[in-house]
């Protein structure tokens, strides 16, 4: 799991979040905060937007299989 989540960010989550910046309402402020930043800033916060990006996919996958779950169980 460890060599396929920095595996799925670059193929699928990075490009479809730098799709839907666009006519978001963020793509000013993301573009003024990645630019004002410093390259050792640039790389520490595009790591951290990895590892954010990340978390919020395997919270999404966790609730799924949680309301999934839910859905399966007896109501008796």
């Amino acid at each position: 799991m460890e060599e396929f989540l920095p595996w799925l960010y670059t193929r699928y989550i990075y490009p479809y979040q730098e799709e839907h910046v666009l006519g978001s309402g963020y793509e000013m402020e993301l573009s003024l905060l990645e630019s004002n930043l410093v390259p050792e800033d640039r790389r520490n916060y595009a790591k951290s937007r990895e590892f954010f990006s990340l978390q919020a996919f395997l919270l999404g996958l966790r609730t799924g299989l949680g309301l999934a779950e839910s859905f399966r169980s007896d109501p008796d």
